[in-house]
């Protein structure tokens, strides 16, 4: 599978940052399912939330993206061709362990980190730190 990676601040550097800091052998975990796009009948309509240790840290739909899916994959086709099974990273929704209030909130060792997307399932991800 191929992963093309949008950035969060805009569509000016998308394709630059194809290969970029995505790419690392262990980063962005993908699933519990890959579906195809006929069984998401509109992707900008898309529940998802992010636990950590059952803490609800992120609750947003896809409809609160900066740019729609649609408007990601013509910018990405300008500069690439994206084959069958491509999966495009868009970033994150607000509510990153850094901008916790009043401290930030970032992950530890043994923390669960839970994603859920309406209607496509959850993944959940005990975090492991190399020494």
């Amino acid at each position: 599978m191929a992963m093309a990676m949008g950035g969060a601040s805009g569509l000016e550097g998308v394709v630059a940052a194809i290969g970029g800091g995505r790419r690392w052998i262990w980063f962005a975990p993908i699933g519990p399912a890959i579906v195809a796009a006929a069984s998401v009948p509109d992707p900008q309509q898309l529940d998802y939330t992010t636990k950590v240790n059952g803490e609800v840290r992120q609750s947003t739909s896809t409809n609160d993206m900066i740019f729609s899916v649609k408007k990601i994959i013509a910018h990405l086709t300008r500069g690439t061709i994206l084959r069958k099974g491509t999966a495009i990273m868009t970033g994150t929704p607000s509510g990153v362990g850094l901008f916790m209030k009043p401290n930030p909130g970032f992950v530890k060792a043994g923390d669960v980190v839970e994603i859920e997307i309406q209607g496509i399932g959850a993944i959940r991800n005990r975090m492991v730190f190399e020494k």
